[in-house]
Order: C-alpha cells, then sequence, then structure tokens
C-alpha cells in the first residue's frame, strides 16, 4: 500500500510506513482531526517556532508532529506538536545542562499559570512528560507560546 501521500491522505489512513511530515500534510492531516479553530491554534505555535527554533518533523504513520529544538535551551526538544491537537511537554528533555533545568522550570513556572494547563502538571519535574489535548492548550495558545519565550529568555 505505498503511494504517494496524497493517495495515503485521501483514504484516510496512513500505511504502517514511516511517513515524512511537512508542513503541508501536517496541517492537512491536522484539518481532518481537529476543529477549524484548534488548527488555526496548531499554526499560530507552528509559525512561532519557525521564527525562534528549528522545527523537526515526525515520521509517525498515524499522525503528523513536529517539535521545535530551541537554540540555548537544549539540543532536544521541550514540546511536541501532533496534527490531532495534543501538545507533549516534555520536561525531561530539559537536561542537558544547568541552563536546561533552568529553562525547564521557567517553562513549567508559565505553564502552571494557565488555569487549564495547571492540573496536568506534575509537582516533580525531572523526568516528566505532560500530555494536553487540544481543548486544555489550544485557547491559550498565546500564553503557551508566552511560557515558551519566557523558557528562551532564561538561555545564555
Amino acid at each position: 500500500m505505498e503511494g504517494s501521500a496524497e493517495r495515503q491522505m485521501g483514504y484516510g489512513y496512513r500505511t504502517r510506513h514511516a511517513f515524512r511530515w511537512d508542513e503541508g500534510t501536517f496541517f492537512e492531516d491536522a484539518e481532518h482531526k481537529t476543529m477549524q479553530s484548534e488548527a488555526l491554534a496548531m499554526k499560530r505555535l507552528f509559525h512561532y517556532c519557525c521564527a525562534v527554533s528549528q522545527v523537526r518533523w515526525g515520521s509517525g504513520y498515524i499522525d503528523g508532529s513536529f517539535s521545535p529544538v530551541f537554540p540555548g535551551v537544549s539540543v532536544r526538544p521541550p514540546i511536541t506538536v501532533f496534527s490531532n491537537g495534543r501538545l507533549r511537554v516534555s520536561f525531561g528533555n530539559l537536561r542537558d545542562e544547568e541552563t536546561s533545568y533552568i529553562c525547564r522550570d521557567a517553562l513549567a513556572d508559565r505553564l502552571l499559570g494557565i488555569d487549564s494547563i495547571r492540573p496536568r502538571i506534575p509537582s516533580a519535574l525531572r523526568d516528566q512528560t505532560v500530555n494536553l489535548n487540544i481543548s486544555q492548550w489550544g485557547g491559550d495558545v498565546e500564553r503557551v507560546i508566552t511560557a515558551l519565550e519566557h523558557m528562551r529568555s532564561k538561555a545564555p
């Protein structure tokens, strides 16, 4: 069942082979899996990430994903956004050096200020991963971006 991305997308499924996502295929998939306002929130976060980080694309066969790597913060991405609207915050990725721990704590502090996200943030962050549905973060995308900016401000 290997075919073009369009053929795979047209039937609403992906083969079990790795798929290389890009901006076009990611947002096409997101528009099928989320409401328009949610897809717009993901686009807003994506455009912010493109402006200040190096965006890496996932290769999943069910959901697309992108992960921004912020220079000076860590060599690993602190977040991953999936085309179904899920936002994964990987606090455990921010442990390269002392600066990464400071950035991790700064990100957590700002995310804790968002009512819809606060209950999902564990008190012990060191190796935690938090998965947020689009309903938990999409309406507060500007505050999520502010949290990422605050994290970046702590990098050298």
